[in-house]
């Protein structure tokens, strides 16, 4: 294995630090998923045993009322040391985050930071 593709596992508690930030600085947003996802054939990002968030289209994830807010307080119910991970039919690159006002993505959470199971 090569030092670079090494990483420290991603936990919990470093995506409610991720998020917290983001919500003070940027305010609550729709989460979205770029680049564009379906709901059939995308992933969904685990810790343990249990789904943290479903990565759908803009518009299933809006009306699942992801927000920065939402995920906060899902995240509040597991513990700070599990650590992520995402599952779907195949490995793949993807972002979650949100569109700041100016129209800039902001990233929250990159699949290149948690493991592929």
């Amino acid at each position: 294995m090569n030092i670079e593709d090494m990483k420290a596992p991603f936990t919990i508690e470093m995506l409610i630090d991720i998020a917290d930030t983001q919500l003070l600085v940027f305010g609550d947003h729709n989460l979205i998923v770029r680049p564009h996802m379906d709901f059939i054939g995308g992933v969904e990002v685990f810790a343990g045993n249990d789904i943290v968030l479903c990565c759908m289209s803009d518009e299933e994830m809006k009306d699942d009322d992801y927000t920065l807010k939402t995920l906060l307080e899902r995240l509040s119910h597991f513990d700070e040391n599990d650590v992520l991970f995402y599952t779907g039919k195949e490995k793949r690159q993807f972002q979650i985050g949100f569109i700041e006002s100016d129209e800039d993505f902001v990233e929250v959470l990159s699949s290149s930071e948690i493991d592929f199971r």
